[in-house]
């Protein structure tokens, strides 16, 4: 853990504003946290992040990142709402990746419904992948739903 925030410390510290301004930078070091159980530093990271990065194009991997350690952190609402605010950002294309973060979320907060809704929303948003089956099914195992 020490380690790891001495090269975040160096990276905040650093003059390059291509570091500073890639969203992998950030995305990677909100995972960091959220995987060393210092979930409250990787949502300072994201709350402290201006809104005009949040607005370009290709951040995915930043919601993603944080809607992960949302999920992880068993805060739902939190994810969802994330979520509901992405699909309306227009520069934010949503990956299969986010859809199966917030899909393994609900499933694993017992909310198979939302999860088939937003499933059903998917299927005309973006190509449903082998990921997002598996975590259909996922669901759909906590729930005695399969025929």
């Amino acid at each position: 853990l020490e380690s790891g925030e001495q090269i975040i410390c160096d990276i905040y510290q650093c003059t390059k504003p291509d570091v500073l301004n890639d969203p992998g930078t950030h995305s990677a070091i909100i995972r960091f946290y959220a995987k060393t159980r210092e979930t409250q530093k990787a949502i300072d990271v994201f709350e402290n992040l201006d809104e005009q990065m949040l607005q370009q194009d290709c951040k995915a991997s930043i919601y993603s990142a944080i809607m992960d350690c949302y999920a992880k952190l068993g805060e739902i609402e939190k994810m969802l709402s994330l979520f509901d605010k992405l699909k309306h950002k227009k520069k934010v294309k949503i990956s299969d990746i986010i859809y199966t973060i917030v899909l393994n979320g609900c499933s694993h907060a017992g909310m198979i419904d939302e999860a088939v809704q937003i499933f059903n929303e998917m299927e005309h948003v973006t190509v449903v992948t082998s990921q997002v089956i598996v975590a259909m099914i996922d669901c759909f195992a906590r729930k005695p739903m399969i025929v």
